[in-house]
């Protein structure tokens, strides 16, 4: 599923109520100040307090059981170990944990191009909200 927002406008309350009722995992698209307000916007919707990472934390991810919302940032920009980490990680973590990822662009042009792995892309890319760039 995507969301297209455009900037000033958010997005349509519809969208919002969708995300809160499935609290998927949720890919956001776009500059980094849009992304910024997006999360402020979203994190009444997320499932839990969230935790926010980046590429060097995801080689030590937490093994526990425990739910949680995590939010990783830039995550077109992950090396390959980084990428297989986190989606090993998503593989094994309990169905309470949610991840919002970010990118400053469209990622399937690097799944395409084989750098970003297609396995992780479907499971980050479950609902995607797109902020002020073109698809």
């Amino acid at each position: 599923m995507t969301i297209s927002a455009r900037p000033g406008n958010g997005t349509v309350r519809y969208d919002l109520r969708l995300f809160a009722t499935s609290r998927s995992n949720c890919l956001l698209i776009g500059p980094d100040a849009l992304v910024d307000d997006a999360l402020t916007a979203l994190q009444p919707f997320f499932r839990h307090v969230p935790v926010f990472l980046d590429g060097r934390h995801l080689l030590e991810l937490p093994s526990s059981s425990r739910a949680a919302t995590f939010v990783v940032r830039h995550v077109g920009e992950l090396n390959m170990s980084q990428q297989k980490a986190l989606s090993s990680w998503i593989e094994s973590a309990p169905s309470r944990v949610q991840v919002v990822s970010t990118s400053a662009g469209p990622i399937w042009p690097a799944v395409e191009g084989r750098p970003f792995l297609a396995s992780l892309y479907y499971r980050l890319n479950t609902m995607t909200i797109s902020l002020g760039v073109a698809h």
